[in-house]
């Protein structure tokens, strides 16, 4: 009997220290994160206004860098009923800019004719790791809790840009010497870093006595200076170098080009409290 009750002491004693250390939970999450990006859209579309300037009767079109799916997982310690602290490590997918470009012309007259054409696909893909420490208010409320939360993040960027383009000149009579065709093909990997914050406002329903599901939504601010190629690249297969490993990415004016991470973030989330 001694030996029961001192066991049924002892845990107790366990249980009360663990709730006054504060116990931990941990998280996964899965959404949708927006991404500004207007830096790289506005450039892509100047990109694209000078080359339609330059050939008259051109189309072409640019479809903006958004945002995508966004996951993590995080952990947390509660210092008190009401406050904890976290660490919360994500990936967001910023989706898939699209960049294309066609040009079709012809001189001369039958059987002295030159045809050009030239068709341009390239695209832009941008992704984030996003590392955050913060901590969070929570208020219960029945089985719910409402909580709302700041983060500083450490960001780490990367961006791929994909190029396509085909160039061919048809000619036929007095010009046929002048035929040509030539293709510029390659992808572009470049990374980089910023530090910026996040604000989230989140509730919680539990699903027992440790297990609880919920919603989290928030706007992450983050603006990544440049990215920097991680390789050389070849895009004619000349064997010339022409994308040179650790240049930065440019804007049509030779400025350094920020890539723009923030926005608004919803998730559904599950947890279980340890």
């Amino acid at each position: 009997m001694i030996g029961r009750l001192f066991l049924a002491a002892a845990c107790a004693a366990w249980a009360g220290l663990a709730r006054a250390a504060g116990p931990f939970s941990i998280e996964a999450w899965g959404g949708y994160g927006m991404a500004g990006m207007n830096d790289v859209n506005d450039n892509m579309k100047n990109m694209l206004k000078d080359q339609k300037a330059s050939a008259s009767g051109s189309t072409g079109e640019w479809t903006d860098l958004a945002g995508g799916v966004l996951v993590g997982g995080a952990v947390h310690y509660a210092l008190a009923d009401t406050w904890d602290l976290g660490l919360r490590v994500g990936y967001l997918n910023a989706g898939t800019g699209k960049y294309t470009f066609d040009y079709s012309s012809t001189t001369g007259t039958t059987p002295n004719t030159l045809t050009t054409t030239i068709t341009r696909k390239d695209t832009v893909g941008a992704t984030l790791i996003p590392i955050e420490l913060g901590g969070r208010y929570r208020l219960q409320s029945g089985k719910s809790v409402f909580s709302l939360g700041a983060y500083v993040l450490y960001g780490l960027a990367s961006g791929t840009y994909d190029l396509y383009d085909v160039t061919n000149i048809s000619g036929t009579g007095i010009y046929s010497a002048f035929s040509s065709s030539s293709t510029s093909k390659g992808t572009a990997e470049a990374t980089g870093s910023g530090v910026g914050g996040e604000v989230l406002a989140g509730w919680e329903l539990a699903l027992g006595e440790r297990a609880y599901a919920g919603l989290d939504v928030g706007f992450r601010n983050l603006r990544v200076p440049s990215l920097k190629n991680t390789k050389d690249v070849d895009l004619d297969g000349d064997g010339t170098v022409d994308i040179k490993k650790n240049d930065a990415w440019k804007d049509v004016n030779d400025r350094n080009l920020p890539f723009a991470y923030s926005g608004l973030t919803a998730a559904v989330k599950i947890g279980y409290r340890l």
